[in-house]
């Protein structure tokens, strides 16, 4: 039998089984709800009787395709032999050169080039690391 979810109309914690908390305002403010049971309500996935599962908001890793992510490895892999690990990081004006890098893979991808003759691997392999490494520089900028 599933439990009801109801919020607490003071502090809006998640109540499992009362229409209203029972603690004071100021006891809701530190979230004391220990025993009604204070938790977040998540994506319920049943996985057997009984057994449930609360896997909302996190990142759905079982839904990226594994083949392409390893390509990705790949090319990460071929940049580290030919240069070093992680030297990408460090490359002057590396958002304009990546891009540009980013660019070129797609140019040559869509007059069908599916391989890149350097690497040997496929051109969107590389256009897939180029992106990453443009949201990291995106990211690290925001900082």
């Amino acid at each position: 039998m599933s439990e009801v979810v109801k919020r607490c109309e003071n502090c809006k914690h998640a109540v499992v089984n009362i229409n209203r908390c029972k603690l004071d305002w100021e006891a809701c403010l530190v979230g004391f709800h220990s025993e009604y049971r204070l938790w977040e309500p998540k994506e319920e996935v049943a996985v057997g009787y009984n057994d449930k599962k609360f896997d909302q908001g996190k990142p759905r890793w079982d839904l990226i395709d594994m083949d392409t992510a390893e390509e990705e490895a790949s090319v990460l892999g071929f940049g580290a032999s030919k240069y070093s690990a992680n030297s990408w990081q460090g490359v002057p004006d590396a958002e304009e050169r990546y891009f540009a890098a980013l660019m070129r893979h797609l140019v040559a991808y869509r007059r069908g080039e599916v391989l890149d003759p350097d690497s040997g691997l496929p051109h969107l392999a590389h256009a897939r690391c180029n992106v990453s490494f443009l949201r990291y520089f995106q990211k690290n900028r925001e900082k």
